[in-house]
């Protein structure tokens, strides 16, 4: 009986301490957290590095996120993998969704899409809904798994079921076009408003496209011109273009070339062939700009080197009225918004 209630005097010790030194790692690992959020991500290293190297599965995953974007330390994206690791075995889904990210980009190891997928799974199946967004879309590319478009939609449904907003529009994208499901223009609509509604730029232009064709919700010009607005200030280079073509039509607004050419323009730079066709017109006709034959040419310049037929025939009609000096000018010109236009899309 005494050798029994030394035992249970042993046990209850034990618990007590283990107890005391969670506590203090859990202490430990909040005063590295608030040194991080203060920006003393120095603090937040040297913190949280001794209870990594104890074990601690969620002191290991802040240690990869410092060593993956240069925190406190240098990058170091191989050391990055090496902590995401010990958290992900750890079954840490965080940690497993950055380890997958890592093997994609082919940061800390050569890139491997078969990895990624291998990491996206383990957190998708305990309910992560980042990676389930992304186990979906490689079920959809066939990226790392065998292309699967039920499964990618399988996968996009449990994430935006969590509100994985990407994955709501990416869902409306495989209902609009019928991939994996059944095609539907209103369940697509859904989708795409639900993303929308969150800021997603391109389910913003997808709902406006929808509203101006009448594709499962009927048209309305003036959602459709409310929706393509909101992705086109945001730079959506084809709810630009789609925009300029209201305000062309007036539909959903008083029409305005001025605002029209507007919107044609900023698209044209961003190597959007009808929108180009349609500065290389205005400038032509003088519709919401002054005639301008140099620029006319030269708008039809680039667009006919995109392959517009259109674009061949303005510049074609408008070579007899232009002089030898003219046409090199506009030439020149549209190498110079070429460049601009290269250089819009690296940025």
């Amino acid at each position: 009986m005494i050798a029994r209630t030394a035992s249970l005097k042993a046990v209850v010790a034990t618990f007590l301490l283990g107890a005391v030194m969670a506590g203090a790692a859990s202490a430990n690992f909040d005063a590295g957290k608030r040194a991080a959020d203060s920006g003393d991500y120095v603090a937040a290293y040297s913190t949280w590095k001794p209870l990594a190297e104890g074990g601690d599965s969620r002191a290991q995953y802040a240690l990869a996120v410092l060593l993956e974007q240069g925190k406190g330390v240098e990058p170091d994206y191989a050391q990055a993998m090496y902590w995401y690791l010990k958290a992900a075995e750890q079954g840490h889904r965080a940690a497993q969704f950055n380890l997958g990210n890592m093997f994609r980009a082919g940061r800390g190891a050569p890139a491997d899409d078969a990895e990624a997928a291998r990491w996206y799974r383990q957190a998708a199946e305990a309910g992560y809904a980042p990676a389930q967004l992304n186990l979906g879309y490689l079920y959809a590319t066939g990226k790392g798994v065998e292309s699967d478009a039920a499964a990618a939609v399988d996968w996009y449904r449990k994430a935006a079921a969590q509100g994985e907003t990407q994955a709501a529009y990416n869902l409306g994208s495989m209902y609009a076009n019928g991939q994996g499901v059944e095609a539907d223009a209103e369940v697509a609509q859904g989708y795409y408003q639900q993303a929308a509604d969150a800021g997603i730029v391109d389910a913003q232009y997808a709902l406006g496209r929808m509203y101006r064709d009448g594709a499962g919700v009927g048209i309305n010009d003036g959602e459709a011109v409310r929706w393509l607005r909101k992705a086109a200030e945001q730079g959506h280079p084809r709810a630009e273009f789609y925009l300029g073509t209201m305000y062309g039509l007036g539909r959903g607004v008083e029409q305005n070339h001025e605002q029209a050419v507007f919107w044609f323009a900023r698209a044209a730079r961003k190597d959007v062939v009808e929108a180009q066709e349609m500065m290389c017109t205005a400038y032509a006709l003088g519709r919401g700009v002054k005639s301008d034959v140099v620029k006319a040419y030269a708008w039809c310049e680039i667009a006919a080197a995109n392959n517009s037929k259109d674009a061949r025939e303005v510049r074609a009609n408008l070579v007899p009225s232009m002089k030898k000096e003219q046409i090199e000018q506009a030439e020149q010109v549209a190498r110079i918004l070429r460049k601009d236009y290269i250089k819009t899309q690296a940025q």
